[in-house]
């Protein structure tokens, strides 16, 4: 299997990698309930700049994230 690239992504792409067999959509609605929902994530997400309705994450953000969801 190989390992995921931490970069960049764009919120739908990596909502996608952690919801490949939801539509678009669907992955999108999950992945924000996740990043509201984890305890510490969304706090964590907002110092370091990300704010509501951001579409792009920011390589650190990502790495935020796999620390609290873990790798897709």
């Amino acid at each position: 299997m190989a390992r995921f690239e931490i970069r960049a992504y764009w919120i739908g792409d990596l909502a996608q990698e952690y919801y490949p067999d939801k539509d678009y959509r669907c992955a999108v609605r999950l992945f924000a309930k996740d990043l509201h929902c984890t305890r510490g994530l969304w706090g964590a997400l907002q110092k370091q700049g990300y704010r509501e309705g951001d579409r792009l994450l920011t390589r650190s953000q990502v790495k935020t994230i796999l620390k609290y969801l873990g790798e897709p």
